[in-house]
């Protein structure tokens, strides 16, 4: 397969403990859903192994790696969305930057074909948002030199701001 062809998809979904499921269980189910994308032929950025146990293990805030997940987010070239992302404020926060980019979204298991090229082919789901005001809030600046980005985000200087 060409490299040409293959998407990276930035995995957002449930984190924390929540709905009688633990840390473990959404890095699992997470872990599970990077694999189905590799096979798939796609490359999968899934933050929940990136910064597994980051809460316990690592000595920096939450949101140093929480505002580093959005910056690897904006790289990307479409979002998957786990089962329950709904539920997690930061999932609901992902789902937001990749829609203000301009990014084809896809409620797993459904993942983009392997001969889908960015910003051609995919659909943007249409889903419901219900913001219960916990969501952080976020500005992103992108500066390309000309007129529009060939690359996408990437081909951009780019700074993100957590308010």
């Amino acid at each position: 397969m060409s490299v040409s062809r293959r998407l990276v998809c930035y995995l957002a979904g449930p984190y924390r403990a929540k709905g009688g499921r633990t840390v473990d269980d959404h890095i699992a189910a997470a872990r599970q859903a990077a694999i189905t994308v590799w096979e798939a032929g796609h490359v999968a950025l899934c933050p929940h192994c990136n910064t597994s146990h980051f809460e316990r293990d690592c000595a920096v805030p939450d949101e140093h790696y929480l505002t580093g997940d959005l910056l690897l987010l904006a790289r990307c070239d479409c979002i998957v969305l786990l089962p329950h992302w709904e539920e997690s404020d930061g999932a609901r926060a992902e789902y937001d930057l990749a829609r203000s980019l301009g990014m084809v979204v896809y409620p797993y298991p459904d993942l983009p074909p392997t001969h889908h090229q960015p910003g051609k082919g995919g659909e943007h789901v249409a889903l419901k948002r219900q913001t219960n005001g916990l969501a952080p809030k976020y500005r992103m600046e992108l500066r390309c030199d000309g007129d529009a980005p060939q690359g996408g985000p990437s081909d951009c200087e780019q700074s993100l701001a957590v308010l």
